[in-house]
């Protein structure tokens, strides 16, 4: 009698025991899944905000083009797009989306590449301390843009890993949270 009251005990402690086991492995489960969130939505508004500032350094790239064109201007060839850039075309640059930036960036150098040439080829005796200053500025927001897209792919790439987490993928599917992509 006594014996079939210990089996009785051990089944309920292995029930016990298994509903301890169980439901730590969900609270386990729903703390990393809030935790995925929690890290995702950071890293969201950390993508952004870098976003911004890569957007503010395009368009200050542009702004100093455009003071450049205006001190290269008569020596400039009527249809080179270097003529053509005045302050209305750059506001175009103001908002760009993430996509947009490595098209915009290589516009800006390609404008860059015209200037350079431009003067090289051509005497500027009284303005030349005033073009190696705008060419200067151009050198830093290029490596500033560097900086800034390096530190935005670092944020995707945790982004994307928060989004891809093994346990939580589905749900995330589930509610399309979508992967960010990188700026090449």
């Amino acid at each position: 009698m006594q014996f079939s009251l210990f089996l009785k005990d051990l089944d309920l402690y292995g029930l016990f025991a298994l509903i301890a086991i169980a439901s730590s492995l969900f609270i386990a489960y729903i703390i990393m899944f809030v935790l995925s969130f929690v890290l995702m939505n950071r890293f969201k508004a950390k993508i952004k905000k870098q976003s911004e500032k890569v957007n503010i350094i395009i368009y200050q790239k542009f702004e100093v083009l455009t003071a450049l064109s205006e001190i290269l201007d008569t020596y400039i060839k009527p249809e080179s797009r270097l003529k053509h850039l005045t302050k209305n075309e750059i506001r175009n640059y103001i908002s760009l989306s993430p996509s947009s930036f490595s098209e915009a960036y290589l516009i800006s150098n390609q404008l860059a590449s015209s200037a350079q040439k431009i003067y090289v080829d051509n005497e500027f005796n009284g303005k030349k301390a005033s073009i190696d200053l705008l060419f200067e500025s151009l050198y830093d927001l290029d490596n500033k843009y560097y900086e800034s897209i390096q530190t935005y792919n670092s944020y995707v790439i945790g982004y994307n890993y928060w989004r891809n987490l093994l346990f939580t993928r589905w749900i995330k599917n589930l509610f399309k949270i979508k992967k960010i992509e990188p700026i090449n």
